[in-house]
């Protein structure tokens, strides 16, 4: 399963606590009341000096990888651990708030999305392909 991330229990503790607190206003400003509600989840992620997405998919279920720099294969080995780490404590949360949502993808693996506007030798602009994808990117049809 993808969620088996080891993490110690009060790292992971913090890190649930955290982001449940994020979630929590980031849904007081938003339309929606709830996760409930919300049927695509963005999860920008820094790692090093790179941005890519998470995406998670509730109305039709998957886990996607949106990253500008192409690659073969489905998890490139640098995603790996951060992916693992963050759809854990998605899990975690869901479990907790969506008890429903949660079944629907825990069992899940991500895949990478293949971006027609993939690049190979651009490393400055990572930032702004992630924030065009999310401005954009309406799931699978």
């Amino acid at each position: 399963m993808m969620g088996d991330y080891n993490l110690s229990k009060k790292r992971e503790e913090f890190m649930l606590e955290n982001f449940r607190l994020n979630m929590q206003s980031i849904l007081c400003d938003s339309p929606f009341s709830s996760i409930k509600a919300v049927e695509m989840l963005f999860l920008p992620i820094l790692q090093g000096k790179h941005f890519y997405l998470l995406n998670f998919y509730f109305k039709t279920p998957a886990i996607e990888i949106a990253d500008n720099m192409k690659y073969k294969g489905k998890l490139k080995a640098k995603h790996a651990t951060r992916v693992r780490m963050m759809t854990k404590i998605l899990l975690s949360y869901l479990k907790q708030e969506s008890p429903k949502m949660y079944a629907n993808i825990k069992d899940l693996e991500p895949t990478r999305l293949d971006l027609p506007w993939g690049t190979t030798n651009n490393f400055a602009d990572c930032g702004v392909f992630a924030m065009r994808h999310m401005e954009t990117y309406h799931g699978k049809k």
